[in-house]
């Protein structure tokens, strides 16, 4: 019997869903973490990216497919979502994750130079935190 897919927590779905940037942590080729921050969508509890074929996370990440993300709620910085997960590439030809990603983000249309290649990054979690601790900020 294998054990079932940890799935994103409703808890946190505002964070998920709404216009956040998140972390991606992967490994780069030197051994060393390498993170960025990016747009993200998640359809059908999958979380999914787009990035340039010819960028260094998609390099780390077809070497090494395990990665962290990271959401932190701008409100409370108590509350997150983290999910350790394996990676998928898939070329994305006709631009479809990235044009999905710009349409959730209301960002003005990307032009990419001629021949420009994007790849879409699908996350399948191995693990999921989400916390949720009040807030240490005071609020006058």
């Amino acid at each position: 019997m294998t054990e079932a897919e940890p799935t994103l927590p409703g808890s946190h779905a505002d964070l998920l869903g709404g216009e956040h940037t998140a972390v991606l942590t992967t490994i780069g080729p030197d051994g060393r973490p390498q993170s960025t921050a990016l747009f993200f969508l998640v359809t059908d509890g999958r979380i999914t990216m787009s990035v340039r074929g010819a960028s260094q996370k998609r390099r780390n990440l077809a070497a090494r497919p395990a990665c962290t993300f990271v959401v932190v709620d701008p409100e409370n910085t108590q509350r997150y979502v983290e999910v350790r997960a394996d990676a998928e590439l898939a070329p994305d030809p006709d631009y479809v994750v990235r044009d999905a990603v710009v349409a959730k983000y209301h960002l003005p249309t990307l032009q990419e130079p001629p021949g420009t290649e994007r790849v879409a990054i699908t996350l399948r979690p191995v693990r999921v935190r989400a916390q949720q601790r009040p807030s240490l900020r005071r609020h006058p």
